[in-house]
């Protein structure tokens, strides 16, 4: 008798030989030729692969770049030395968006902190005037720095390239902020030209 289980081999290796088909009755009726054709590919099997190889694609690219892609959808660029959000417009007086771009190239290798000086008139911020509050420690990711003065119009820190969305420890401190100064914007810049106003 012929002991499959315990021949060590995995299904696909085993042959049956026409020998062992003619002694035991189990096999009565095969046909070992039968057992040798290769079986036939699913007309499906190409276009299931394709499916899921667009998805696994797809799937990855969301992961690699959402958070760039919200940033991006989410921000604007500066316009006319303005930024025009639904809600709210930011005004660049003087040389202040230019200070800013400044500030952010020299810095590239880390995040940037500063205080917009200003007035509101409705739902405009006018920013006249910019202050970089001193930095403890920082680096691309997150900045530690002195906070910024009571009469800040908006408190504005970098993120990475086109990664504008506001992090959990970003929202946690403008809530704190505003307690303080209900009247403060928080806006994140991730280009030298574009911003996301919280």
């Amino acid at each position: 008798m012929l002991d499959l289980d315990s021949s060590g081999l995995v299904p696909s290796q085993v042959r049956i030989l026409p020998a062992a088909l003619n002694k035991d009755p189990v096999f009565e009726g095969i046909n070992p030729e039968e057992l040798e054709e290769p079986i036939p590919e699913s007309k499906w099997r190409r276009p299931f692969m394709i499916v899921i190889s667009i998805f696994l694609a797809v799937l990855v690219f969301s992961l690699l770049f959402a958070d760039a892609l919200s940033g991006v959808v989410q921000s604007k660029t500066v316009t006319d030395q303005a930024l025009v959000f639904l809600n709210a417009t930011i005004i660049f007086e003087n040389n202040t968006l230019e200070l800013l771009q400044n500030e952010f190239i020299e810095n590239e290798h880390r995040e940037i902190k500063a205080c917009l000086f200003g007035r509101q008139q409705d739902s405009a911020y006018i920013v006249s005037r910019v202050e970089f509050p001193k930095v403890i420690r920082a680096n691309v990711v997150h900045v530690m720095s002195a906070g910024c003065p009571i009469n800040t119009l908006i408190d504005l820190h970098s993120h990475p390239i086109n990664r504008c969305l506001a992090s959990m420890p970003d929202v946690a401190i403008y809530g704190r902020n505003k307690q303080s100064n209900p009247g403060l914007r928080m806006m994140i810049m991730c280009s030298t030209n574009r911003f996301a106003l919280i």
